[in-house]
């Protein structure tokens, strides 16, 4: 049933042109969703991130005796769609930008200041080259030539792959479109927070 509510396959029960694409993938179909849709889409290096935090623990951390600083931080910094997918995005490209203009002295600078974890971030960087390179074993995305080996002063794959020319690309920084496939991919499990009421 949750095959077929994603779209990969018909009534018939037989693969959609979607779900032979997933079946290439070896990881949770909403996020297989999600990665297909964000390379055709062109906005591949959010999607891999967003898909990346998703099987991660969050980047940030909330310490019981900062909590409430740690999430008015969060909410100020990183959330003003009160999304925590689109914050977790925002936290991890601030955490990388920070790594190579300064090194692992700045991501772990950065990291502590905004409460991060560098254990959740360095996983979903590696997440993130996994997932990458499963779309490319899949012919589903180009091989990138700099992937793995664009190194900042910290010695990672840069973030700024988002801004390459590639037609993978073209849409990194579309906002709606990055949200839709989100969307797109979690469907039916989304939520809409609605205003609260004001009293009269």
């Amino acid at each position: 049933a949750e095959l077929t509510t994603l779209g990969a396959l018909s009534a018939e029960q037989s693969l959609t042109p979607l779900g032979s694409h997933l079946a290439l993938l070896p990881v949770d179909p909403r996020i297989g969703k999600m990665l297909v849709f964000g390379a055709l889409m062109g906005c591949l290096e959010p999607v891999l991130t967003i898909a990346a935090a998703m099987s991660t623990r969050s980047p940030f951390v909330s310490p019981l005796d900062k909590r409430d600083e740690a999430d008015a931080l969060r909410k100020k910094v990183y959330g003003t769609e009160q999304s925590d997918l689109l914050a977790s995005l925002r936290g991890f490209d601030a955490w990388q930008r920070a790594r190579e203009e300064a090194g692992w002295a700045g991501a772990r600078e950065i990291a502590r200041d905004h409460f991060m974890s560098m254990r959740s971030m360095e996983s979903i960087e590696q997440a993130r080259r996994q997932f990458r390179t499963l779309l490319e074993d899949a012919r589903l995305v180009a091989r990138n030539r700099d992937h793995g080996s664009r190194k900042g002063k910290g010695g990672g794959a840069s973030h700024a792959l988002a801004a390459d020319a590639s037609p993978q690309n073209r849409n990194a920084d579309n906002a709606k479109l990055v949200k839709a496939v989100i969307v797109a991919g979690l469907y039916p499990n989304v939520a809409r927070a609605e205003p609260s009421a004001q009293p009269g």
